[in-house]
């Protein structure tokens, strides 16, 4: 989380009317999209046009998929958990669930943890969560996260993943929006703390439990060519099955290296539009059925990239 937290002590309490609005924001209308729901709370609670100092002491603890959850309403991520009970809530139930339900023994990797939001909200689906994530800012809110949750089976490493290991600045948020911080100076006008932090190759830790990884979520804001070339070995020997966000920056690094996210991953796997996929409650995962969501070549969003031999352990989904 990229703004100062208030202390505890000095936290406000969340509106009593707030309550409500979560309540419609959980609340399933035939024709209402989340986005058109969204738009509604906006009237009473818009995320993007917060009073700082106000709304950062706006403090609240919900059950979110069963665990605690804590968080301020001054940082975007923490608003969707406490108004919808996540942040991309249809690939966190209709994907991530799914997918690590097919092993009785699930690792999920969570590269580029954040604030700790998914690895909480998975912390029952998985077995042991591995996550990255090298920001001081995020790491402190991510470790009080789970001691509030009190939550045992997720591992935070303080590093970033990259192509090797090596020290490295990176540009962090001091905006609403702490999800984007970047190594890239161009990825956001609101990107201008900097830090030094370090970062490893994935294919040079010494974590055997690794082999066992189902799903590997990767969100680097622009650093997804350096994250994937560092975990090559992994990929090949362990064929999971990975979650990537694309941006403009990412496709310009895959660019400027003559890759893609296709050529990164071995040759059998399938590349989905996951946002999109994300949306049918109840997924077709025959083959035939999701080459309608392939990507192209410059798409830009979350993608999944599945090993064809897994998809028959999901089709009981």
């Amino acid at each position: 989380m990229n703004y100062t937290l208030p202390f505890l002590d000095q936290a406000k309490s969340m509106p009593k009317y707030f309550f409500l609005l979560r309540a419609f924001g959980h609340f399933k209308i035939p024709f209402l999209s989340d986005y058109s729901k969204q738009r509604i709370l906006h009237l009473f609670a818009n995320k993007n046009n917060p009073h700082p100092a106000r709304w950062k002491q706006f403090y609240y603890e919900v059950k979110n998929n069963g665990v605690l959850y804590s968080g301020f309403l001054g940082n975007y991520i923490d608003w969707f958990a406490f108004f919808f009970g996540a942040d991309e809530k249809n690939l966190l139930e209709n994907i991530y669930k799914p997918i690590l339900a097919t092993s009785a023994d699930p690792i999920y990797i969570d590269v580029g943890g954040n604030i700790g939001h998914h690895a909480l909200y998975l912390s029952r689906h998985a077995s042991l969560i591995h996550s990255f994530e090298p920001v001081s800012t995020c790491l402190a809110e991510f470790r009080r996260k789970v001691s509030r949750a009190d939550v045992s089976n997720i591992v935070l490493h303080d590093y970033a993943i990259g192509e090797s290991d090596y020290d490295a600045e990176i540009n962090c948020s001091v905006g609403f929006n702490g999800g984007t911080n970047s190594f890239s100076k161009e990825h956001d006008s609101a990107n201008t703390r900097v830090e030094l932090v370090r970062v490893k190759a994935f294919d040079n830790l010494d974590l055997p439990e690794l082999a066992r990884s189902v799903l590997v979520k990767i969100d680097v804001e622009g650093f997804e060519y350096a994250a994937l070339s560092g975990m090559i070995q992994f990929l090949v020997k362990t064929r999971p099955f990975v979650m990537c966000e694309l941006s403009a920056q990412s496709l310009k690094m895959f660019q400027l290296n003559n890759s893609s996210l296709k050529t990164m991953l071995p040759h059998d796997y399938i590349f989905l539009d996951a946002d999109k996929l994300s949306l049918r409650p109840r997924i077709n995962w025959r083959l035939n059925y999701l080459r309608s969501f392939q990507i192209c070549h410059d798409f830009r969003g979350n993608v999944l990239c599945a090993p064809l031999e897994r998809l028959n352990s999901l089709r009981k989904f």
